[in-house]
């Protein structure tokens, strides 16, 4: 379980980085760090712009990338549980009324599972320097999984609402 969530981690982390970088290219906004006095600035500060929000984003420690893949993977967790909790109550055929506490227990619950199998004591980084040194290949098997997974899980949710 430990390395399927550190899989899906770093897949979440990958694909938020890279549409980060897709968007790097996009962003009108950047020709404003082009303007003569704002590079003059940056010279004068000693600073790359480009290398600082990209490290900004791609920093394994405190990241947005990273930030942004643990809220994903305790979102997609936690609706991981509650589409076993409704087909549990629908195969045994109890009524349950969804309440705030049964959701708060469900986010809680997706939180510790996703602290102790990824973030306690930053286990994700020896796992994201395990998958760092893999073929690109097998990098995008691991993300086209995780997307398959995730839309999966997406798709039950909704289809468990109905």
């Amino acid at each position: 379980m430990t390395k399927l969530l550190n899989i899906l981690h770093y897949s979440i982390y990958l694909i938020h980085y890279k549409l980060h970088l897709i968007a790097n290219r996009l962003n009108p906004f950047r020709l404003l760090h082009k303007l003569p006095f704002q590079k003059k600035k940056y010279e004068e500060l000693g600073i790359n712009i480009d290398q600082e929000v990209n490290s900004a984003f791609s920093n394994k420690d405190y990241g947005l990338s990273v930030l942004v893949s643990g809220g994903i993977l305790i979102s997609v967790l936690f609706l991981l549980i509650f589409i076993l909790f409704q087909l549990i109550t629908t195969l045994l055929n109890i009524k349950v009324i969804l309440t705030t506490y049964i959701f708060i227990a469900f986010a809680v619950l997706s939180f510790v599972i996703c602290y102790i199998f990824v973030f306690r004591k930053n286990k994700y980084i020896s796992y994201f320097q395990k998958f760092n040194s893999r073929t690109k290949q097998q990098k995008n098997t691991y993300v086209i999984l995780s997307v398959f997974f995730m839309a999966l899980i997406i798709y039950l949710f909704f289809i468990n609402l109905f």
